[in-house]
């Protein structure tokens, strides 16, 4: 799972500059890693390793209530610190693994990206 994890993020950073959905999925760790407004989302991720329900529809209202004129603005403030963070998001990524885990007892495969690839 941690070369999951590895390759996954890897992928996205690979592909961002052609796929908004790539992009996407870096820019909502990057937000709460960077943005001032998201800091109690922030420190609840680094304290528990993950957002629960509510912290995660507070970065994600933070997000859609950008004004359409600002986005590109935001996103090209934000995409200079995608490298730099890479370490650390699979960092956080794999604080959430359980050693020992059985393979039934990891859930649906279709929920990865979002169970373990989100913040």
């Amino acid at each position: 799972m941690r070369t999951v994890i590895d390759s996954q993020v890897d992928a996205w950073a690979r592909g961002a500059e052609r796929a908004e959905h790539l992009l996407g999925y870096l820019l909502q760790w990057i937000a709460v890693l960077k943005t001032p407004v998201l800091a109690d989302q922030r420190a609840e991720l680094l304290r528990e390793g993950g957002l629960s329900a509510e912290s995660a529809m507070a970065v994600f209202n933070h997000l859609v209530e950008i004004p359409p004129g600002m986005v590109i603005e935001y996103v090209g403030k934000d995409r200079g610190s995608i490298v730099s963070e890479l370490p650390g998001i699979k960092r956080l990524a794999a604080r959430r693994l359980v050693a020992g885990l059985p393979p039934g007892d990891e859930g649906p495969s279709v929920l990865r990206n979002s169970g373990l690839l989100s913040p």
